[in-house]
């Protein structure tokens, strides 16, 4: 297996164990979204290697991944943009995290960062899209954009 083919499926995993949302990959041509907000989260590392992996999405997906990772029922309570991106930010630690050890095994040791959040624009949303970098996962007809980088 690639990198590539081990950041999806380890993605797709993450999201049903983390959130119980079934992902699938999806090719960058089929990617679009109506949204006017999305959330990018990056976590870096370094060790043995180092890099970094980016996640991109829409801020209704953030909202129901958030949901299902806290266990709360989105009928009975609200939760703040804040709340969303802190869910992002353990879903990207954790597929992180799984990643290495997919990758690398469980002998080298990494220094993860804290992960970040940044809201970004449909534009900037368009630019990763177009910038062929990312891979694509589908979750309930939403897309995702991942992507590692390494050095």
């Amino acid at each position: 297996m690639n990198d590539n083919d081990i950041l999806i499926k380890t993605c797709c995993d993450v999201f049903e164990s983390l959130s119980f949302m079934f992902g699938e990959p999806i090719d960058l041509d089929e990617v679009e979204s109506e949204a006017e907000t999305f959330i990018k989260v990056t976590i870096s590392y370094k060790g043995d290697r180092a890099g970094a992996i980016n996640l991109i999405v829409c801020a209704e997906t953030a909202n129901s991944l958030a949901y299902n990772i806290l266990g709360i029922d989105e009928d009975e309570e609200d939760l703040s943009i804040e709340s969303a991106m802190d869910a992002l930010k353990e879903l990207l630690n954790t597929i992180c995290g799984q990643f290495m050890t997919s990758r690398f095994g469980d002998e080298p040791v990494f220094d993860l960062s804290v992960p970040e959040t940044k809201i970004i624009s449909p534009d900037e949303w368009q630019g990763s899209v177009n910038s062929g970098d990312f891979l694509a996962v589908n979750i309930e007809d939403e897309h995702i954009l991942i992507r590692s980088i390494m050095e």
